[in-house]
C-alpha cells in the first residue's frame, strides 16, 4: 500500500476533475488534515505536501470529489460574492487559475474522477476535513452509520438533507409524522382514521410507520430514535440498507447509481411519480454537494460527486404508476393531479341559498393575477380535499399540497377565482395554495418535501402569470387584510410563525435585493433556526406558552428597550391594551421578508414606520440593516366573497379597455416610502383609531385576554 506521502504527492499532481474542483491534498486546510486509519505511515504534518495552487488555504465549503464513503470539505478557490437568493449561490465557486483546467477534455475529467473515486473506494470512510471538535457529532454519526451498514456516506447525507436539511427539530414530530434528521415516521393510525374515514386504508401505509421498522433493524427503543439524532441517523442508514437489499436480491449495491430505487422507496409517496421526484432531487444534491450549519450549531458538509448515473428503473419497488394529468396546471417536476372543487348550489332545492365553492372567471383576461397566497389546511390533506368538494363548505383553494411527499392536488383552475383569502379583492387577483399542517400545533414543523414541491409550483405559476417573486407578491394568509373594518382583528393567521419564509423564498428563487430608492429601508430577516421569540396560545381561555421553536417574525415595541410594551393595534385591542405574544395577535409582529422605512437609529435599535407609527425593532450587534430599499407592496381594500343565488352570474370584466395585452404587462408601480426626515420624538404619541389596520391578517380566534403583555425578543432576531 502506498504511503501517505506518496498518495498525497500523486493526488497533488493530478489535474482537478472540474473547473471549480481541486485535488484533495495534504496541506490544503488551515488545520492539519487527519490521516485515514488505514494510512498508518506518519501524520499530515509530517508529509508537507504542497497545498492547492498559489498555496491558498481552505476558506470554506467548495467542491472536491470524495470517495464512496468519504466526506470532504474543499477549498473555495477564488470564490466570488453571489447575492443571497441567487440560485447559483449554493455551488458557485470559480477558479482563480482556470487556464490549465479549461483545457481539460471530457475524457481527462472522467479519468481524474474515476481515479479519485477509486481511491476513496480503497481507503474507505474518512472524516470531513476542517470540522471542529464541538460541531462534528452529527457529521461523524453519518460517517459511522454509513460504515456500519455499508451505505455511501455522501448518499446518506444527501438523503437526509432532502428530508430535513439535517435538522433534528429537538425530537419534535413533523406534520407528516416524521422524527429526526432521517424523518422516520410514526403516525397514529387510529387518530388518522378517526379524523377522516376516507383515510382508513392509507393510515396503515408502510410509509407512515418507518420508525418502528428501523427500530427493529438496529434493536433500539423507538423513544431513542425520536430524540437522539445520532440514533436516528443510524436507524435511517439501517433502513436504507435494508430497502436496498430487498430490491437487489439480498446484496448491497456496488455503485452509487444503483441505490436509486432504495432512495425512491424512502420518499413517503405511494405513487411512482412522487418517488421518482424525490430520488432525482437526492441525486441532484449529490451532484452539487451541500454545506450548512444546523440550528443546534452542527456544521455539516459534503463535496459534490458529479456524473453519477442513477439506475432509474423502479419496477422492483411495486409503486403504482399514473398517467400525467393533462388538466392539472403544474410543472413537470412535481407529482400533480386535478380533482375539481365543488361548483354547485349549497342546497339544490333552494337556489336562493347560494352556491359554492368558487367563482368562474377568465383570468388574466378579465382580472390580472398579481399574487400568490400561502395557507395551511388546519386538517389532513385528504380532509381538506373532501371539504373543498362539499358546496356547503363555502371555501376552496386552487391547490392543496401533501406534507409527507409534496403531492399536489389542483382543485380550481387558475383562470377561476377560488374562495381562499377571506377578501374579495385579494381572491380576484391571487392564486391560493393550501399546505397540509397546523399553524399553532406546538412542536410540529413543515416538511422539506412540501417546501420543495410548493416552491416549484410557485416558480411555475409566477412564470405563467408574470408574478414577481418577492415577499410583496408571495404572501401568507396572515398578511391579507380583512374585507371590512368590522372584521379586522378576527382573521386567520396561517401559515403562522413556524413557516420558514427565508428558506422557502430561497427555494422559490426570489431575488434577495429590493428595488433601489433614496429612502432607507430594512428587510426583516432573523435567522430562522435560532430565532425563537415567545409564542402563546389560548384555545379555551387558559393561556399557555408554546414550546420554544424557530419562528419567522420579530416583535416590535413601543420604545427602544427590551422591557417596553409590545406594539398595540386598535383592530385587535380596542381597549388600547399592549400587544401580546399570542399566536393570533399580529399587532407587534414583523414577518420575515417584509420591508419597512427607517425613521430613526438608536444604538442597537431601529425605529421603523409601522402602521403609521414609530416602533422599535432590535438589531443584533454587528449587523447592519440593508439600505436602501423600497417595498413593492400594494395595499388594497378587501371585500369578501358572498353566496349569491344559483346559477351565479358571470362577473363582468374589470379590465380597462386600454389595458395592455398579457404579453406586455408590467408589475404595478409601488408608492414611495414615507420620508423619514420629519422632526418627531420617539416614541410618538398616537390616538386610538377605529380604522382598519394596514397590517394584513386573517383569523377566527378570539383576540381578548392577553397571556402576557411583553416578552424580550431573542438576540438573534432583528431587522437586517
Amino acid at each position: 500500500m502506498s504511503s501517505c506521502r506518496e498518495v498525497c504527492a500523486r493526488r497533488a499532481s493530478t489535474p482537478p476533475a472540474r473547473k471549480d474542483d481541486a485535488p484533495i491534498g495534504c496541506g490544503q486546510t488551515a488545520r492539519p488534515e487527519p490521516c485515514h486509519p488505514r494510512r498508518a505511515r506518519g501524520t499530515c504534518e509530517e508529509r508537507g505536501t504542497p497545498g492547492p495552487a498559489r498555496g491558498r488555504p481552505w476558506r470554506g465549503p467548495g467542491s472536491v470529489v470524495p470517495g464512496y464513503n468519504t466526506v470532504a470539505v474543499a477549498p473555495n478557490r477564488g470564490a466570488r460574492a453571489v447575492r443571497r437568493g441567487d440560485p447559483r449561490s449554493a455551488t458557485s465557486a470559480t477558479s482563480a487559475e482556470p487556464d490549465r483546467e479549461a483545457r481539460l477534455t471530457a475524457q481527462a475529467r472522467r479519468r481524474a474522477l474515476s481515479a479519485v473515486v477509486a481511491l476513496g473506494l480503497l481507503l474507505g470512510a474518512a472524516p470531513a476535513s476542517g470540522e471542529s471538535e464541538q460541531d462534528s457529532g452529527v457529521q461523524r454519526a453519518f460517517q459511522e452509520s454509513a460504515h456500519e451498514f455499508g451505505v455511501p456516506a455522501t448518499l446518506l447525507m444527501a438523503t437526509s438533507y432532502q428530508l430535513t436539511r439535517w435538522e433534528d427539530h429537538r425530537g419534535e414530530q413533523s406534520r407528516a409524522g416524521g422524527y429526526g434528521p432521517m424523518h422516520l415516521t410514526e403516525v397514529d393510525a387510529a387518530k388518522l382514521r378517526a379524523q377522516n374515514p376516507e383515510l382508513r386504508g392509507y393510515a396503515d401505509h408502510p410509509a407512515l410507520h418507518t420508525l418502528s421498522e428501523a427500530a427493529e433493524l438496529v434493536d433500539v427503543a423507538p423513544e431513542a430514535i425520536r430524540n437522539d439524532p445520532e440514533q436516528n441517523i443510524r436507524a435511517g442508514a439501517a433502513l436504507l440498507a435494508e430497502r436496498s437489499k430487498r430490491l437487489h436480491g439480498g446484496t448491497l449495491p456496488t455503485h452509487l447509481g444503483e441505490w436509486y430505487p432504495a432512495i425512491a422507496s424512502l420518499s413517503g409517496s405511494p405513487r411512482l411519480s412522487g418517488a421518482r421526484d424525490f430520488a432525482d432531487s437526492v441525486y441532484e444534491v449529490l451532484d452539487q454537494g451541500r454545506a450548512r450549519t444546523t440550528a443546534s450549531g452542527q456544521r455539516i458538509a459534503f463535496a459534490p460527486i458529479p456524473e453519477v448515473r442513477p439506475d432509474r428503473d423502479l419496477s422492483a419497488t411495486g409503486l403504482a404508476d399514473s398517467e400525467p394529468d393533462t388538466e392539472a396546471e403544474c410543472p413537470d417536476t412535481v407529482d400533480c393531479r386535478f380533482l375539481p372543487a365543488a361548483y354547485a348550489p349549497t342546497n339544490p332545492e333552494d337556489p336562493s341559498a347560494g352556491y359554492g365553492n368558487y367563482d368562474t372567471a377568465e383570468r388574466p383576461d378579465d382580472v390580472q393575477i398579481d399574487s400568490i397566497v400561502i395557507h395551511d389546511t388546519e386538517v389532513a390533506y385528504q380532509t381538506a380535499i373532501s371539504l373543498f368538494q362539499d358546496p356547503a363548505h363555502g371555501s376552496s383553494a386552487h391547490y392543496v399540497i401533501r406534507s409527507s411527499d409534496g403531492e399536489v392536488t389542483q382543485m380550481v383552475p387558475t383562470r377561476d377565482m377560488a374562495w381562499h383569502a377571506g377578501s374579495w379583492d385579494r381572491n380576484m387577483r391571487s392564486i391560493g395554495i393550501e399546505h397540509e399542517g397546523w399553524a399553532a400545533e406546538g412542536g410540529t414543523w413543515y416538511t422539506e418535501a412540501m417546501y420543495r414541491s410548493s416552491a416549484k409550483l410557485v416558480r411555475y405559476l409566477a412564470e405563467e402569470h408574470d408574478i414577481p417573486l418577492d415577499r410583496e407578491h408571495v404572501v401568507g394568509h396572515d398578511e391579507v387584510s380583512a374585507d371590512t373594518p368590522a372584521k379586522a382583528g378576527t382573521e386567520h393567521y396561517d401559515p403562522g410563525p413556524y413557516w420558514d419564509w427565508e428558506h422557502y423564498m430561497d427555494l422559490v428563487g426570489a431575488r434577495a435585493e429590493g428595488n433601489r430608492s433614496q429612502t432607507e429601508a430594512v428587510t426583516i430577516s432573523p435567522r430562522f433556526e435560532t430565532n425563537q421569540p415567545p409564542v402563546s396560545e389560548c384555545p379555551d381561555g387558559a393561556c399557555q406558552d408554546l414550546p420554544a421553536q424557530p419562528a419567522n417574525f420579530v416583535h416590535l415595541r413601543t420604545e427602544p428597550r427590551d422591557d417596553a410594551p409590545l406594539l398595540s393595534n386598535p383592530a385587535v385591542h380596542p381597549d388600547g391594551a399592549p400587544g401580546t405574544t399570542r399566536i393570533e395577535d399580529w399587532s407587534a409582529k414583523a414577518t420575515t421578508g417584509r420591508q419597512y422605512a427607517v425613521a430613526e437609529r438608536r444604538g442597537d435599535w431601529l425605529a421603523l414606520w409601522f402602521d403609521g407609527k414609530k416602533v422599535g425593532c432590535a438589531t443584533p450587534v454587528g449587523r447592519t440593516p440593508n439600505r436602501p430599499r423600497t417595498p413593492t407592496s400594494s395595499k388594497h381594500d378587501a371585500t369578501a366573497s358572498r353566496p349569491t343565488a344559483w346559477p351565479p352570474r358571470r362577473r363582468a370584466s374589470t379590465r380597462r379597455a386600454s389595458s395592455p395585452a398579457r404579453s406586455h404587462r408590467c408589475p404595478a408601480r409601488s408608492r414611495p416610502i414615507r420620508p423619514t426626515s420629519r422632526a418627531t420624538t420617539w416614541p410618538r404619541r398616537t390616538t386610538t383609531s377605529s380604522t382598519t389596520a394596514t397590517r394584513t391578517r386573517t383569523t377566527t380566534r378570539s383576540s381578548a385576554a392577553p397571556s402576557s403583555t411583553s416578552g424580550s425578543p431573542t438576540t438573534t432576531a432583528g431587522c437586517t
